[in-house]
């Protein structure tokens, strides 16, 4: 007896406990601008929502969301918690099911990227851990995790799954892991598989050859000025594009930036990553970022596509005022929406 996609995504629900603490608590590739894909990284809703919240992705000209449920864990522990009752809505399995199942009746592909969140703001990359057996403790915690949304992703037909984000320390101490890890979720995803390395350490991941895309989250640095212009945000994308270009085009794998933003504040191109809610908001510094980004790195045929940081659900809380990454209700979209299109 044969259960539909959605059917055993939905069954996943009650056979899987509710909290999932781990703890008893080549050549290069060529991409026809057609093809790229265009997506926005959707951030997950705190309550359930309902299908008008994909109607402005599609009239931005986007063909994908990337659907992100975390799991949590305290700095350097090999405690890893997830799809727990006291997460938000849209981090939950069942948030995750009904996100992709709303995204999919707008038209919209999917990318599922569960990602690790460390508590008080801890960089992901610098998880470590002292002894063999602490590191062994959280990568059984971490294959459980990734391995129960993998199979999800292969119920609803997921196009892309995202196997890491921003785990550098893991990758480089612990590289057998992930090859096992890889042909894990092989054995149970039949889609296509990346992994989001951050920008500073893309050029450092053994396993590229291994998976479909090479990702990228790319906060590359731009400009130290508060307000650069777009030839010289163009000119440093044009030195990082041939970086790029050296480091991971002889794996003859795509490369998907797997996260690419910008915040519409002041000095935003100078360490994109950064958050600093006090900075003085500038919309056309946003723009202009966005704006170089498209002539750039996206006109290249090794570019697979991108995921926007970030997009909200309820997109009329997003004003000009805001500073923060998303580009819904201020010029950037305008520029996203033109290159979406194209």
């Amino acid at each position: 007896m044969t259960l539909s996609n959605t059917l055993y995504a939905l069954l996943l629900l009650f056979l899987i406990p509710a909290n999932f603490g781990c703890e008893s608590k080549g050549s290069a590739i060529e991409v026809t601008t057609s093809s790229k894909i265009k997506g926005v990284s959707f951030v997950a809703p705190p309550k359930p929502i309902d299908q008008t919240a994909f109607i402005p992705i599609s009239g931005i000209n986007a063909n994908y969301i990337s659907v992100i449920p975390y799991s949590f864990c305290p700095a350097d522990s090999p405690v890893l918690v997830f799809n727990s009752k006291f997460q938000w809505w849209g981090e939950r399995t069942e948030g995750a099911v009904a996100t992709i199942e709303m995204a999919r009746a707008q038209g919209l592909n999917v990318m599922l990227k569960p990602q690790v969140w460390l508590r008080h703001g801890t960089y992901t990359g610098e998880l470590d851990f002292e002894t063999t057996r602490e590191w062994a403790k959280w990568e059984d915690c971490y294959a459980k995790y990734i391995l129960h949304f993998a199979q999800l992703a292969d119920s609803l037909n997921v196009e892309i799954f995202c196997i890491g984000t921003e785990l550098k320390t893991s990758v480089e101490k612990r590289p057998e892991y992930w090859n096992n890890l890889i042909q894990k979720v092989r054995d149970v995803y039949h889609g296509k598989l990346t992994y989001a390395a951050n920008w500073d350490d893309y050029d450092d991941v053994p396993f590229w050859s291994e998976i479909d895309y090479v990702g990228i989250d790319a906060y590359f640095p731009l400009s130290a000025n508060k307000h650069p212009d777009l030839r010289e945000l163009k000119s440093k994308w044009n030195d990082w594009i041939g970086e790029i270009k050296s480091n991971v085009t002889a794996f003859g794998k795509p490369v998907l930036f797997t996260e690419a933003g910008y915040r519409s504040a002041e000095y935003a191109c100078k360490e994109p990553w950064v958050v600093e809610r006090a900075a003085k908001t500038s919309t056309e510094t946003q723009k202009q970022a966005y704006q170089a980004l498209f002539e750039t790195v996206w006109q290249e045929d090794w570019m697979a596509g991108m995921f926007l940081w970030k997009w909200f659900a309820n997109d009329d809380r997003i004003t000009q005022d805001n500073n923060d990454f998303s580009p819904q209700n201020k010029p950037a979209e305008e520029v996203i929406s033109d290159y979406y299109a194209r």
